[in-house]
């Protein structure tokens, strides 16, 4: 029983029993030349043109044959409706033997028979993409349609049976010879009858697999070893005895018969020349060993098939496809049978303590095997996730699974998107210590891909993170760098928070250090300074800037962005410098930046051009924002170069920061009445509907640029963490987002232009040490704006820095509520992962501080299990310290409460 590759583009090819292939002796069709190209590649409508609308005997079966050969190649869409119409046209070659009067009786009756037994190996082929599945499935079964097809297949034989018997008698007896030669069949007629008996002998053994009864398959099993043994006793020679052979071992296989059937596989395997002959009897022959329980002997004949890469074979051996693929699901379920053997022999054995471990050990085996098959593509790992289930219900209490076999059903669980399961299962893996470091890296890999599917970023980036970071040479290595690299770069890019940044860099490093093609791929040397500088790591950040050479296509912004670092790192030693030193350091960024806002760059209308103006825009604006305010104090020098800059740079992002670095300048120059006339102009041209200067038009954007302006340089020097000048310039800004707001409130009309001053003007009092004006400010907002979050959590951080030590009841519980309004938003912590742990950790020191300890320790305990890292620093430390805190009350309460020893 043959069997052909049918699917070449699949990743696992199965193949088909085509019956006729393995025939003793073939039953030749008579044709003329010309057809045979026609016929074999199922072209029915040209055979039908080629012998005319009154097909002959001979000519119907031509039809015939061409119609199972279309049957046979039909992708699986057509499959179906090919085979029935195949049926049909069979059944009309039957007819129109029938119908063929003028043909001899003995003739009519070997057509007959020939026609039979061919219909009954196009049912039988129909059938076996079934019987082919049931080699790989865990449950095996058949659809009523296959059996039914079987058990016409028999049919088929049985009347074929029928018809060759008396025939072969005749052929006996001398004095028909010439009859019978005339009639061209004589030297047929013998070979026919083997090759009936021999087709129908597998049609039994493939019905007995369809069949639900015992009974009814030991019948028919019985039947087909007689009919081989028949076939054995007519002396048979060469590939003819061997067929049989392997046929008798199946059948005997299949009955229970395990020894009889070995001795007939062996033989086989032993003694064939045909490699498809021959992997057939050793694949028998090794399931025969593992049903006697002799699983090394199974494995050895297993071995050199399932070594070998079906997609890599030769045309002329695609019948092997089957037998490879099957080789290496058995090899894998041999040691899942071994293992249940030695469970069963532990019982009341003395050494049950070793068969039980070595049960354990084969069983890890198999289920590594299963679990690596499933991963070579969608047809294996249907196939394994079937026998898997079986092996490993997915209700099975993770507590009593071993690691590996955590880790295989955390493979089902994703296929499943089964997200939060699958994390619960990696998680209690990796914390075992029994994986292998190419394990882990998997496993944290995994652990990524499911946090990035359910959204969770940071967790996400920091498996990726890990897993490349713990075995370089794992399979996914590579692509878990690049993962990590573009989540952090995402997550930091949404929260610009330094400790993101930070873990940016991390993982460019990484990525520069481990893989440098994949590194220059996405720039990672340029993108590590652009962290670094924004992670507050300024001095690094300058090296790597300086170090870009003039020519390069980023040199200005580099050029600038190293200067931008040196500003950033005077701001942060100010306080340590003797001003001469400070005010020396401060002149000379200044110059250099408004060097750098001076290059000439030729306006070809082109985006480098664009990007080129603004570099040169942004640096002159910070040599300014350095001479003038809380700078070098020379409000003339920032003046100078501010002067005409809406003219020079076509920048209107930047005209917040220009009015609010005017406004400084002005102030430092005592010049008040100049200050007051840059906002005067500016609410009067809003008022009047005029333009005020280039980029800033009358529907209230310029109330928009002052606050976007004065925001901008507190969020700059918040992060760079310089309070004291962040308050400084807040207390200046106080007056400014005060008249605003009077502006605003003096005209209806000018209502939708509240909320930003509101908000600019209760952070900056926040920032200024006004706590109380602070509340007010952020009230008034949330009034006017009741799902303003970022107004919700001013208030929360008012409110929490108003607390005493000595603050009430009441007081610490507003604080607590205003944290949890913040964390009624469900989306908070995939949208803003910063602002729900600062909630989050907010919240629980409060609720620590009413002295709910075991609630806080049970509350971190539960954020732990799903998001370890906790929001990375500084939340996952502060948790941690929080955690200990509430450890240490939980204990004091324990000792001090009534009744303690």
């Amino acid at each position: 029983m043959a069997r052909v590759a049918r699917n070449a583009v699949s990743k696992v090819a199965f193949a088909t029993i085509v019956i006729a292939t393995s025939s003793i002796v073939p039953i030749n069709f008579a044709q003329t030349d010309n057809l045979d190209g026609l016929i074999a590649k199922g072209d029915v409508e040209a055979v039908r043109r080629h012998v005319g609308k009154t097909p002959s005997a001979d000519e119907a079966g031509w039809i015939a044959r061409a119609a199972a050969n279309r049957a046979a190649v039909a992708d699986a869409a057509r499959r179906d409706p090919a085979y029935r119409d195949a049926e049909r046209i069979f059944t009309d070659w039957l007819a129109t033997i029938e119908r063929d009067q003028q043909s001899a009786t003995h003739r009519r009756a070997f057509d007959r028979a020939t026609a039979q037994a061919s219909l009954g190996g196009l049912l039988t082929q129909w059938a076996a993409p079934d019987l082919d599945a049931m080699e790989f499935a865990a449950k095996p079964k058949t659809s009523t349609e296959t059996a039914d097809r079987l058990r016409r297949a028999r049919l088929c034989f049985e009347l074929a049976d029928k018809e060759i018997d008396p025939l072969a008698t005749v052929a006996r007896d001398r004095m028909a010879e010439d009859e019978l030669l005339s009639l061209g069949i004589y030297d047929q007629i013998i070979p026919a009858q083997r090759e009936i008996a021999f087709r129908r002998a597998w049609a039994e053994i493939a019905l007995a697999r369809a069949e639900t009864t015992k009974s009814a398959q030991s019948d028919l099993l019985k039947s087909a070893a007689d009919r081989f043994m028949a076939l054995l006793r007519l002396e048979l020679t060469g590939e003819d005895e061997l067929n049989c052979r392997l046929g008798l071992g199946v059948a005997l296989r299949q009955r229970g018969e395990l020894e009889d059937a070995s001795r007939e596989l062996r033989r086989v395997s032993d003694a064939s020349t045909v490699d498809a002959t021959r992997a057939r009897a050793r694949y028998e022959l090794a399931r025969a060993q593992i049903d006697l329980e002799h699983f090394a002997e199974a494995r050895a004949l297993l071995d050199p098939l399932a070594r070998r890469d079906a997609d890599e074979l030769p045309p002329n051996q695609h019948a092997l496809t089957f037998y490879i693929n099957a080789a290496k699901l058995w090899h894998a379920l041999s040691y899942l049978r071994e293992s249940e053997s030695l469970e069963k022999a532990t019982a009341g054995s003395a050494a049950r303590g070793t068969l039980a471990r070595k049960a354990s050990e084969t069983r890890a085996k198999g289920l590594a095997e299963l679990n690596e098959l499933g991963q070579r593509g969608d047809i294996w790992r249907r196939i394994t996730a079937e026998h898997l289930e079986t092996a490993i219900p997915l209700s099975t209490d993770p507590a009593a699974l071993s690691s590996a076999e955590l880790l295989i059903t955390v493979r089902r669980q994703i296929d499943a998107r089964k997200w939060a399961d699958a994390i619960a299962g990696l998680n209690r893996a990796l914390a075992s210590k029994s994986l292998d470091r190419t394990q882990r890296a998997a496993a944290l890999f995994d652990l990524g891909r499911c946090y990035f599917e359910r959204g969770d970023l940071p967790e996400a980036a920091d498996a990726f993170s890990r897993s490349a970071m713990t075995d370089a040479q794992h399979a996914n290595a590579e692509q878990a760098a690049l993962n990590a690299y573009r989540l952090w770069a995402k997550i930091a890019d949404q929260s610009r928070q330094p400790a993101d940044y930070a873990r940016l860099v991390a993982s460019l490093r990484l990525l520069i250090e481990w893989y440098p093609a994949r590194a220059a791929e996405v720039e990672a040397e340029w993108w590590l300074a652009v962290a670094m500088q924004a992670s507050g790591d300024f001095s690094e950040a300058e090296r790597l800037y300086a170090a870009v050479q003039p020519g390069a296509s980023r040199a200005l912004d580099a050029q600038y962005r190293r200067w931008a670092c040196a500003r950033a790192l005077l701001a942060a030693e100010r306080d340590k410098l003797p001003p001469p030193d400070f005010a020396s350091r401060a002149a000379h960024i200044a110059e250099e930046l408004a060097a750098i806002g001076r290059v000439r760059t030729e306006d070809d209308g082109s985006e480098r051009y664009r990007a080129a103006r603004d570099i040169r825009a942004r640096a002159t604006l910070e040599a300014a924002e350095l001479w003038g305010g809380a700078g070098l104090g020379d409000g003339r020098r920032a003046l100078e170069l501010l002067d005409s800059f809406e003219d020079r740079y076509d920048s209107p992002q930047l005209l917040g920061r220009v009015l609010t670095a005017r406004l400084r300048a002005y102030r430092e120059l005592g010049d008040e009445a100049k200050a007051a006339s840059v906002i005067e102009t500016l609410l009067a041209a809003a008022t009047k509907g005029a333009s005020t200067a280039k980029g800033v038009t009358s529907s209230g954007s310029a109330l928009a640029l002052i606050a976007q302006g004065m925001q901008e340089e507190l969020d700059r020097l918040e992060s760079a963490g310089n309070r004291a000048d962040a308050a400084r310039v807040a207390a200046d800004a106080v007056p400014t987002f005060t008249k605003l707001r009077a502006w605003i409130n003096d005209k209806p009309d000018r209502k939708p232009h509240l909320a930003p001053v509101l908000y600019g003007l209760a952070r900056a009092q926040w920032l200024a040490g006004e706590l109380s004006d602070a509340e007010l400010s952020a009230n008034e907002l949330i009034l006017l704006e009741p799902e303003n979050g970022e107004a919700q959590r001013l208030r929360a951080l008012i409110l929490t820095e108003r607390l005493t030590p000595d603050a009430s009841k009441q007081e610490v519980d507003a604080a607590r509520t205003a944290w949890g309004r913040l964390l009624q938003d469900r989306d908070l912590r995939t949208r803003r992962p910063d602002r729900y742990w600062e909630a989050r950790w907010n919240a629980l020191s409060l609720m620590l501080r009413a002295g709910a300890a075991d609630d806080v320790l049970q509350a971190i305990t539960q954020e732990k299990i799903w998001y370890p890292l906790m929001g990375g620093p500084p939340w996952q430390e502060r948790f941690e310290a929080l955690y200990a805190q509430a450890r240490d009350a939980a204990d004091r309460s324990a000792r001090t409460a009534p009744g303690a020893p």
